[in-house]
């Protein structure tokens, strides 16, 4: 399976981060001290009730925290990402605000109303991750992973809990992405389609696919300073390397387990792009932005694509296999095997694209950093 990986990997494109003399403007944006991001305080109740009088948000979407048994968990999330579109307000898509649905959806959806964002977490999101990563849960006892063991010992930190943020970040920034193409489009109204929708939009391929990119240079950023702040100085470059695997490899586990319209390798069909194309596309991101900023910061850490490739791939794997997707695992495994120049294309073709994608993301990342 190395063949297909590294076909990925080398077609992996990051746009080049340059501010220019007419973006100076968007540099000027001042951030809110942590003193005042400590002291910022939302209320779900009152956000709620707002929303429902000033935008097409009804009562009935809205998922009711106080009713749910991890009802800290979710207040933690609610004050954390509003505290974030705060932090993030350079990228002016205000009023944003973040809130929990109950549709029947998978994962998370943005809304744009009357001139207000919006970025949903659907109740599935909450109770896929405490099921999956809840009390208990041990990746150094599944079968494969061992070796994760002197990791999560060196850390002092639950591999659990690192995995389960790796997610809500990546969900959190991918929804973000189409609150900032939402931003710039002259629509009142906006909302993501549904992922399982069969009606194909190459445009919408295209939105996904700069979402997705957008969401892994962020999770790049994130790891780093996770790195920097958290890891021990000791840290060998092959514990860094694994640190990294089971990151994107949870990612990529997350990625695979959302619902398609059909499940066979497809190119223009349905509304998004096929799973196995954003799996290995995230990965690509995160570990080709990662090297730009170690190298940026002149740290002597060379991270080897094809070792993490297989390494993310083998965590993602025997993920999918303790969490029952023997299914998913399968018809991933297949679709690597069979598809892996049609996915390498059609990811060029995407990325081709973007350069021309007046609404991306990526392009309001390179004018605000």
């Amino acid at each position: 399976m190395l063949i297909p990986i590294i076909i990925i990997a080398t077609t992996i494109l990051i746009f080049g981060i340059v501010i220019s003399e007419d973006n100076k403007e968007m540099k000027k944006t001042k951030y809110p001290s942590h003193e005042e991001m400590e002291n910022l305080k939302f209320n779900y109740a009152d956000m709620i009730w707002y929303l429902t009088q000033n935008t097409s948000l009804k009562h009935s979407e809205v998922y009711d925290i106080d009713g749910y048994s991890k009802d800290e968990f979710c207040i933690y999330l609610f004050e954390f990402y509003n505290k974030n579109l705060v932090w993030n307000r350079r990228f002016k898509c205000q009023p944003s605000y973040v809130i929990f649905g109950n549709e029947n959806r998978e994962g998370a959806k943005a809304k744009k109303s009357n001139k207000h964002y919006i970025i949903v977490f659907f109740e599935s999101l909450i109770k896929k991750l405490e099921n999956w990563f809840g009390d208990g849960f041990d990746i150094t006892s599944i079968a494969g992973l061992n070796q994760y063991h002197f990791l999560s010992a060196k850390l002092n930190f639950p591999i659990s809990k690192l995995i389960e943020q790796a997610i809500l970040q990546f969900t959190f920034y991918h929804e973000f992405a189409h609150v900032i193409q939402f931003s710039v489009q002259d629509e009142f109204e906006r909302e993501e389609h549904m992922a399982g929708s069969s009606q194909f939009d190459y445009q919408m391929h295209i939105e996904e696919f700069d979402a997705d990119t957008f969401s892994g240079i962020c999770l790049a950023t994130h790891l780093f300073q996770f790195q920097q702040d958290w890891t021990p100085d000791n840290m060998t470059n092959t514990e860094i390397k694994n640190l990294i695997s089971i990151i994107t490899g949870s990612v990529m586990t997350y990625i695979i387990s959302l619902p398609m319209c059909k499940t066979e390798f497809y190119t223009e069909e349905c509304i998004h792009p096929h799973n196995s194309i954003r799996a290995l596309n995230i990965i690509g991101v995160i570990i080709t932005h990662l090297q730009e900023i170690l190298n940026k910061r002149n740290i002597q850490i060379k991270l080897d694509l094809g070792e993490i490739f297989l390494e993310a791939n083998n965590v993602c794997s025997h993920l999918l296999n303790n969490f029952g997707l023997t299914q998913e695992l399968t018809s991933y495994q297949k679709i690597l095997n069979e598809n892996y120049e049609n996915i390498s294309k059609y990811h060029k073709k995407l990325q081709d694209e973007l350069l021309n994608y007046d609404e991306s993301a990526i392009k309001k990342w390179n004018l605000n950093n």
